[in-house]
This record gives C-alpha cells, structure tokens and sequence, in this order.
C-alpha cells in the first residue's frame, strides 16, 4: 500500500493523521473538563449552596428567637415592640423558605428539614401566645412564655446543628469527589494525550522506515552493485507507483543498458578471438607456401648447375623428388 502513494501523499498523511489526534485528543480533554465543571457547578450550586444556607436559617430562627424575647419585655405600641414583631415574623419566614430551598438542592436532607420546621413552628405558636399575652397586658405571662422556650431551644440547636454538620459533610466529600475527578481527568488526558503521541511517532516511523528509507537504501545498495559491475539481479521496486519506484525503473533501464554492453563485448570479443585464429592460421598457411616454393626453387637452382655441369637428368630427378608420384 505505501508504495502506491508518493512521498509527499506519506508526510502529509503523517501530517493530517497527527492534526486529527490532536484535535481528538484536545475535544476529549475539553469535554471532560467540561463534565468536570458542571459537576462543580452543580456542587455549587446545591451542595456548598445548601450548606451556607442552612448557617443561615439557623442564624436566622436565632435572630427570631430573641425577637421573641424583645416583644415579651417592651411595651404595646412602641417601636421596639413593634420592630421586634416584624423581626420575628421576616427571620422566621427567612429561615424556613431557606430549609424549604435546602430541601429541593439537597433532597437527602428533606426529613431533617421538615422537622427543623416543625420546630419552627412550634416557636411561631409561642410567639403568638407571648403576642397575645402583651396584647392583654399579661407580661408576666408573656416573660413565662419566654423563658419556656429553655426547653425548644436546645432541641432546635441539637437538629440544627446536626442538619449544618450533614450540609458540611457533604460539602467536604463533594468536594473530595469532584478533586479527585479532576485529578482522574488531568491523569486520564495526560495518558490518552502521550498514548496518542507515542502512536502518532510510531507511525511516523513505520511510515518513514518501511515507505521512504529502506526502499531507497536497498535502491541505493542495488544502484552501487550495479556500478561495480553486478547486472546479474533484477532491480527491486520497479512496480512501485511513487518517486522511488520511478527511480528504480530508471535503474532498472541502467541495467538493461548494461546487460545489452556485456552481450555486445562478449560478442566482440568472441569476434576478436576468430579474427586472430583466422590470422594465424593464414600466417601458418603463407610461412607453408613459402616453405614450399623455396624447396622448388632451390630444386630448380639445383637442377640447373647441374644442367650446367653437363648432367641431363638433373631436371628429371628433381621433378621425380618433389612429384613422387609420376
């Protein structure tokens, strides 16, 4: 498959597959970041909302109870009365409109609400009866009332108390969770992040090696064979359809053009050999020629000095020698 596509179709399929990991893996991080804030949002929003409110309430119904006290000691009319019954009336409201809310962020505390309101309204019926007593002039009676509520104080103190510190509780194991959420997706992002590096680097490599390198350094090792002289094996890589398998098949022309030079100086030298053995045999057969024809002449010179010398059968003779077969 890599040798289908060119080098630069490789680097910038590296290129793209590392952009996509790196957008993958910064949505990833983002959604989880995302999860992670809204559940701090909502921890907020509920848990550590719940807890403040639930200080207040109870600061609240504290502040109508000593309203309570103030009504019983001032006078029908006057202001202090008068403040003192709206003080009660405007924290008692306030503190059980923050229980209801508490309920509906935190439903968990739902019966401790209920019953911190069922205290409430006890003290909202004492109020009414220390307002009734004033009303008709018993401020004996109203200060009786008063110091009654020596005995609902400390059961209110005890319930609320218990619903703040199951309020904080949750806030501090919220708070656990939520850090160690995040501490979960800082780890977990940190990991697929590297993971999807070490990958991202490990194709690179595979792509690099495999696709670009060793083909070109098997090309390379062919090409110097063949400049010393080694036309023998075929040239890999021909049917490649990137740069380097157009390389190879310009090597692989080189080879051709070698194997046909090595065809035509066997055959000139094959050609050589012939023409010399030709030669010598020509040269043999000339130095036989000659060899011969300086016999008969010397024959011939012979026969004539003896011609010379008056012997007739010289010519004869010598004819005989050299033609025995006459």
């Amino acid at each position: 498959m890599l040798g289908n596509l060119s080098i630069r179709t490789k680097i910038l399929s590296v290129i793209i597959f590392l952009g996509l990991i790196s957008v993958g893996g910064v949505s990833y991080i983002s959604n989880q970041f995302d999860n992670v804030n809204d559940r701090y949002a909502h921890f907020i929003a509920n848990e550590a909302s719940a807890a403040v409110l639930g200080a207040r309430s109870s600061a609240g119904m504290w502040t109508a109870v000593n309203a309570i006290t103030r009504v019983a000691l001032n006078d029908v009319g006057t202001p202090s009365y008068d403040e003192g019954k709206s003080a009660f009336l405007r924290n008692l409201d306030g503190a059980k409109a923050k229980l209801v809310d508490i309920s509906a962020k935190v439903p968990q505390t739902k019966p401790a609400s209920d019953e911190l309101l069922g205290l409430m309204d006890q003290f909202k019926t004492v109020y009414d009866k220390v307002v009734a007593a004033k009303e008709a002039g018993k401020t004996d009676e109203a200060i009786a009332l008063v110091r009654s509520l020596d005995q609902l104080s400390p059961l209110f103190s005890t319930k609320s108390g218990a619903n703040n510190t199951t309020l904080t509780s949750l806030v501090e194991g919220g708070g656990k969770v939520i850090s160690a959420e995040t501490d979960g997706v800082i780890t977990t992002s940190m990991v697929s992040m590297l993971v999807g590096i070490f990958a991202t680097i490990g194709i690179a490599i595979y792509v690099a090696r495999a696709g670009i390198t060793a083909p070109m350094e098997r090309l390379r090792a062919r090409m110097a064979a063949l400049a010393a002289g080694d036309a023998s094996a075929a040239i890999e890589g021909t049917d490649r359809r990137d740069e380097i398998g157009a390389m190879a098949k310009t090597v692989e022309v080189f080879r051709a053009n070698a194997l046909e030079r090595g065809e035509l100086e066997n055959k000139a030298e094959a050609a050589r050999r012939m023409t010399e053995q030709e030669r010598a045999a020509n040269e043999a057969l000339k130095a036989e020629e000659a060899g011969t024809l300086a016999e008969v002449v010397q024959a011939l010179a012979n026969g004539l000095k003896a011609l010379a010398d008056g012997d007739l059968t010289a010519i004869l003779k010598s004819s005989r020698e050299h033609n025995p077969a006459e």
